[in-house]
């Protein structure tokens, strides 16, 4: 893994490189950040919600909580779009 990490030339390159290391093996590199396995990939809600309005030919995603429990049942109260809209602002 170090091997291969080491291949990408990180320091020195003429571009800012970013390393994802998605595993459970300690390796002896220092880590920048450590986020959780949710954090990095997202709720895919919102891409749920976005590809629900390119289906339904829609520009734009409305972002009223009373509209959006109505064109999306999995919201199943106005509330409950509220708080999906502060989840993902």
């Amino acid at each position: 893994m170090l091997q291969a990490i080491d291949r990408l030339r990180l320091i020195h390159s003429a571009r800012e490189k970013t390393v994802f290391i998605l595993c459970n093996i300690p390796l002896d590199i220092p880590v920048d950040e450590l986020v959780t396995w949710r954090e990095l990939v997202g709720d895919s809600r919102l891409a749920d919600a976005l590809a629900g309005c390119e289906e339904r030919g829609w520009d734009a995603l409305p972002l009223a909580p009373n509209r959006l429990n109505h064109l999306f049942p999995e919201l199943s109260t106005a509330r409950a779009a509220e708080r999906w809209l502060s989840k993902n602002p």
